[in-house]
């Protein structure tokens, strides 16, 4: 029986309660180790490119021979970015949608933007193209700085400059949007 009440009372003491605080240690670390094996502790990849990247990337160009496809990244939480891609007067580019989908707000839900069509609801004066033309959320495309934005699906582009493309949103809501599209870029003519 003092046996007994000795092994209650051992707990109590101090190498008792180092060995208790050592179970829980080494149980909780287990844990740790298998919650960051499963990726729960992995910071999700930041889909903003720094502005000085795209710098560097604007700098260069894009040959742009007809028949070869080129892809493109589109990120929604930026306004027009350049492909670096020059189109030559004379020359048709398509544009096919590939992957990826966005929302032009906080609270929508991704789209694909190939998908998204012309509205008859009245549109905010802040859109480069109105809704009735290209819907809230469709990629837009432009050649040239000063170029017409248009859907970028549903058209064919001809001009002389880069081309440009973006999500069809205003500018002051860019910040709340989230999501990229891969596109390919077709030189026809």
């Amino acid at each position: 029986m003092a046996e007994n009440q000795h092994d209650q009372n051992w707990w109590s003491t101090i190498p008792g309660i180092l060995t208790g605080a050592t179970g829980v240690i080494a149980a909780v670390s287990g844990l740790i180790v298998a919650l960051h094996q499963i990726g729960v502790f992995e910071k999700p990849p930041d889909l903003k490119p720094s502005v000085q990247s795209l710098a560097v990337i604007q700098k260069k160009s894009v040959d742009s021979e007809p028949g070869h496809s080129l892809f493109f990244e589109v990120h929604s939480e930026l306004g027009w970015q350049n492909t670096r891609l020059y189109v030559q007067k004379g020359e048709v580019v398509k544009l096919e949608y590939n992957s990826g989908q966005w929302k032009g707000s906080s609270n929508g839900a991704l789209r694909d933007p190939s998908k998204i069509i012309p509205s008859n609801r009245s549109t905010a004066h802040c859109y480069p193209v109105p809704e009735n033309e290209a819907g809230a959320g469709a990629l837009i495309a432009k050649i040239g700085d000063e170029g017409k934005p248009v859907d970028a699906f549903k058209n064919s582009l001809v001009g002389e400059g880069y081309l440009y493309l973006r999500i069809n949103d205003c500018d002051e809501w860019l910040s709340d949007n989230t999501g990229i599209v891969n596109v390919g870029i077709n030189v026809i003519q």
